[in-house]
């Protein structure tokens, strides 16, 4: 009996055929992770380089804002100069002023001539210009200014004093101020000891009190040197004039001065103007008589309107 034959299967020795498709959601993969790390590196360069750039403007803009400060400093430094000189010379300004009222007063008293000494007029200058020179430099000229008031002041006290030793023996020979101190008005509060109008109490009344309109003229009580204008606590706008041989007359609660401090007046010159300022009830004029910083009753010198002093 004969054995069936048997068939071997044989195996195919080609290999598997290579699919591109199944590699390409690796490739994908591959791909998107480079593209990410890369758009991450890009962003992360960005980034850096914006950061620096702002650092840079920072320190630039700090840089701008320090000049700022500085130029402002340096400005406000060349103007604080410029303002104090600016001081001296308005200072120096008003006592070169002050000095040509004295003097112009002194050559009348001397009847000197008034074209030989003339005050109002700076006196003549020149000569040769000298090809040397140069600018005045800021402290040299603050310098200058100092030693230049300082010969102002020192001129100006002898000027005073001897204005006062011609002005003393006039009034010396007056006695005393003399004038009434309003054109038109009556006492309303004599001199010592009443109710004070504000508190009710006994107080020391130190002056006369005139009555009078609003801007009532206020005349000097003699001749004399303004040697105060301005505020004085509860007198408000006061004048203050000497006249010599220690008298001192105060002119109080005035709407308007009329007069500079160093100004010459004469008697019966107008000053200021009637008001209320300082501690009043109403309008009038306060005035008081000082002799060597002790007041005394200005009936005594105010003068009469027959000219006569009053006495009581």
């Amino acid at each position: 009996m004969k054995r069936p034959i048997r068939v071997k299967a044989r195996m195919c020795c080609h290999p598997p055929r290579f699919r591109p498709t199944r590699l390409l959601p690796t490739l994908t993969a591959l791909v998107l992770t480079a593209g990410l790390a890369g758009w991450g590196g890009y962003e992360a360069g960005l980034s850096s380089v914006h950061a620096d750039g702002n650092r840079i403007r920072l320190a630039l803009r700090g840089l701008l804002d320090a000049d700022r400060r500085a130029l402002d400093d340096a400005r406000g430094e060349v103007q604080a100069h410029i303002d104090a000189l600016a001081r001296k010379a308005g200072d120096l300004e008003a006592r070169l002023l002050r000095m040509e009222a004295l003097g112009s007063d002194l050559v009348t008293r001397a009847k000197l001539d008034r074209d030989e000494f003339d005050f109002s007029e700076p006196p003549a200058l020149g000569g040769p210009e000298d090809p040397a020179g140069r600018s005045i430099q800021a402290p040299e000229l603050n310098a200058e200014l100092t030693a230049l008031a300082q010969r102002i002041a020192d001129r100006e006290s002898k000027l005073d004093l001897l204005q006062e030793l011609m002005l003393g023996d006039e009034l010396r020979q007056r006695g005393a101020p003399y004038g009434r101190p309003v054109k038109a008005g009556i006492i309303t509060s004599g001199y010592g000891y009443r109710t004070d109008p504000f508190t009710g109490k006994r107080t020391f009344h130190k002056g006369l009190d005139f009555s009078g309109k609003l801007g009532t003229e206020i005349l000097a009580a003699a001749d004399g040197i303004v040697t105060f204008v301005g505020q004085r606590s509860g007198y408000g706008n006061t004048v203050e004039i000497a006249h010599g041989n220690g008298y001192v007359t105060r002119y109080a609660h005035n709407r308007k001065i009329l007069v500079h401090r160093g100004d010459f007046v004469r008697q019966g010159q107008t000053i200021s103007l009637m008001g209320h300022s300082g501690r009043a009830t109403g309008t009038h004029l306060h005035f008081e008589v000082i002799r060597d910083d002790k007041t005394l009753d200005p009936r005594r010198f105010v003068a009469s309107r027959k000219g006569r002093r009053e006495t009581g």
